[in-house]
């Protein structure tokens, strides 16, 4: 009798090959009407801006208006390049950081100096002493990363606070949540994320169909926070959206000596014993979905 086996399992792995390959020129494709749309549509507004500024006649009123929006979109074509070069970076050399002992306080501090977002409200403050092993840079960034990007998908309001524990059931997460952690929370007001959407919101080149950008805000956002041994979970509806950021708390005992007297040394400078920094390469690995 012919076995026919080894005949089934190569043509499953062809199958297979074949699928992923069209899955590649799918997002290849999704890529480039990104491209066009997202960098062309500032673009053209900036072009068209500086003709208008030549004709003759134009008031002292119009003419500021044209120049505001010429510089609000000369900001957003920067912002795009920006975002793309950082993800390329990252994948191809890592992520540099340093994980080190740092207070909650300092994190929200460096938030308040780096968000530039009047809709922005930054809380937490009650747990401002407490110990965190991270990043503090890598970890702002990140934070103020999906603030943006919530302001980027309809938000007009982004609230920043911090809790001991995970205060909603996640219905998508990406990371390793750590045993003992502390949670910064990210709440919009915006139109929610669409459940059948939520496996690919953190996949790269992936958005909804009725927002704006790249599809990488999210991507980046799972790359750092691997990098930084964190993970995101997420709930979302029809009022908004809610991400939880998880760090590594730092137990009293494995603090080392730091004390109330030396905290405040902590929050301005990061303090505490940190390790070498090295660059940590993203796993490409999607997001897990928690939902039923």
């Amino acid at each position: 009798m012919y076995d026919i086996t080894e005949q089934k399992n190569v043509e499953e792995q062809l199958v297979m090959a074949l699928e992923a390959e069209q899955e590649t020129n799918r997002i290849r494709s999704e890529f480039v009407l990104m491209i066009n749309h997202e960098l062309r549509t500032p673009l053209t507004s900036v072009v068209t801006g500086a003709e208008l500024l030549n004709v003759d006649g134009l008031d002292e009123g119009d003419r500021r208006e044209l120049v505001e929006d010429m510089i609000r979109d000369g900001h957003r074509l920067d912002g795009l390049i920006s975002q793309m070069l950082t993800v390329a970076r990252v994948e191809n050399r890592g992520l540099s950081y340093t994980l080190r002992q740092t207070t909650v306080g300092n994190v929200l501090e460096r938030m308040r100096r780096g968000g530039d977002s009047a809709s922005l409200t930054i809380g937490g403050d009650l747990l401002a002493d407490e110990v965190v092993h991270t990043d503090p840079q890598a970890l702002t960034q990140l934070l103020l990363s999906l603030a943006d990007n919530a302001f980027t998908h309809g938000a007009t309001k982004v609230e920043v606070d911090v809790a001991r524990s995970l205060p909603f059931t996640p219905m998508q997460a990406v990371g390793v949540e750590p045993g003992s952690g502390f949670y910064f929370l990210i709440r919009d007001n915006g139109p929610g994320i669409d459940q059948e959407f939520l496996p690919r919101a953190f996949d790269k080149f992936e958005k909804h169909s009725r927002s704006s950008g790249t599809g990488l805000g999210l991507y980046l956002a799972r790359l750092m926070v691997e990098a930084i041994e964190g993970s995101i979970s997420i709930a979302t509806g029809p009022e908004g959206t809610v991400m939880a950021v998880a760090i590594p708390v730092v137990s009293a005992e494995a603090q080392n000596g730091v004390t109330s007297r030396n905290r405040a040394a902590v929050a301005v400078g990061g303090g505490g014993a940190s390790t070498s920094s090295r660059p940590k390469r993203p796993q490409a690995r999607r997001g897990k979905s928690l939902s039923a």
